[in-house]
C-alpha cells in the first residue's frame, strides 16, 4: 500500500504543479537535482543537473563574497553537464526552474 501511494504522490507530482511529499516523511519529490564532481576538485568540476520539471533551468555560481563568477540558462534538456574552472576556494551554485531551487558547494583546491 505504501509502495502504491508513493507512485501516485510521484504521478500528481508529474502532471500537476507544486510538490507533494509523503505523510511523515521529509523527503520532497525533487523536480531537479543537481550534483558537482570531483568533490574537491584540483582544477575542473562538473556540474551535472537532472532536469525532471522539463522548464528552463539556470544556473548561477557565487563565490563566497557574493559575486557571481557564472551565470548561463539552459533549455528544458532532461540533462545539463557544465563543466567549471575556478581558482581555489569554495563557491555556491544555484541552481533554479520555475518551480526550485537548489544550492550545490564546489570546492576547488
Amino acid at each position: 500500500m505504501k509502495d502504491w501511494m508513493l507512485r501516485r504522490l510521484a504521478w500528481i507530482d508529474g502532471y500537476l504543479g507544486g510538490v507533494c511529499s509523503t505523510t511523515g516523511s521529509d523527503q520532497l519529490a525533487a523536480r531537479i537535482q543537481a550534483r558537482a564532481f570531483p568533490q574537491p576538485a584540483d582544477d575542473q568540476l562538473t556540474l551535472e543537473v537532472q532536469n525532471n520539471s522539463r522548464e528552463e533551468i539556470q544556473i548561477d555560481v557565487f563565490s563566497l563574497n557574493g559575486q557571481k563568477v557564472f551565470s548561463q540558462q539552459f533549455s528544458d534538456d532532461p540533462l545539463v553537464s557544465v563543466q567549471l574552472k575556478f581558482r581555489s576556494g569554495v563557491y555556491l551554485a544555484k541552481v533554479s526552474s520555475q518551480k526550485e531551487v537548489q544550492t550545490v558547494k564546489l570546492v576547488f583546491r
